[in-house]
């Protein structure tokens, strides 16, 4: 048998299963309120979608951008180096003066400081801005992880196929985590645990058939076979579990 309970603390809505019925694994038995849960969730959901957003405009709009910047500034520098060095020429043959060569010289540089900021603006976009971006994703799709197993605490389902024999809470009751709300038997094969006195463990092997009957029925006998004797005797008690198959 199994106490079920959910894992979060909440108000009852609805109900799936009542004493006595038979379940199949999986099957709801109670669901929480989880309206709240649900808010959470959705939060979730929309900063995971904010973050793949800013991760795509860093990767395309912002690094292209970068780069094309980058290429305008080479090409800029190109120009200014061709330009500087046809004025070098012409002053070097006295057809230019020292200040348009001095001029050129300082739109050279300048060309050079607009390729190297360029330069490391794309290095930024590229390295340190798309690895905070894709940080950012990595953690907003950890907390829609977080938020959706939390959504499916609000759920109790049945772990294996079998019956309730319990049922503990009532539609609009508030549970606590934890706190059992159903008992359920698992279907298969039925099990006698008897616990006989350690004086009789000398007398006990696995695989010895065995007569049982119930208190409740004592004329209704029954054959059944030892599957299992405990490795250890309870020192409280001077008992040993011992475990019988009952075929029929």
């Amino acid at each position: 048998r199994a106490s079920l309970a959910t894992l979060v603390a909440g108000r009852v809505a609805t109900l799936g299963a009542d004493e006595g019925q038979k379940i199949r694994a999986g099957e709801e038995l109670m669901q929480l309120d989880d309206s709240e849960a649900q808010a959470t969730l959705d939060q979730a959901k929309a900063a995971v979608d904010a973050a793949s957003v800013q991760v795509r405009q860093v990767r395309t709009v912002s690094l292209k951008d970068a780069r094309e910047q980058v290429a305008r500034a080479q090409t800029r520098l190109d120009e200014a180096q061709r330009t500087h060095e046809r004025i070098g020429r012409l002053f070097a043959g006295g057809a230019a003066t020292r200040e348009t060569l001095e001029d050129a010289g300082t739109a050279l540089s300048l060309a050079e400081s607009e390729l190297r900021a360029a330069q490391n603006q794309e290095a930024d976009i590229s390295g340190t801005r798309r690895a905070s971006s894709n940080a950012a994703k990595h953690q907003a799709e950890a907390a829609l992880a977080a938020s959706r197993a939390r959504f499916a605490y609000h759920r109790l389902t049945a772990p294996f196929d079998g019956v309730v024999i319990a049922r503990m809470v009532e539609q609009g009751d508030v549970v606590q985590a934890g706190t059992p709300a159903f008992v359920v038997v698992r279907e298969g094969a039925t099990e006698l645990v008897i616990e006989p006195d350690e004086r009789n463990l000398a007398l006990l092997a696995v695989g010895q058939s065995a007569t049982a009957s119930s208190e409740a029925f004592p004329d209704d006998r029954f054959a059944a076979t030892v599957t299992y004797s405990a490795p250890a005797v309870d020192p409280r008690r001077g008992t040993i579990e011992v475990r019988l198959a009952v075929p029929a």
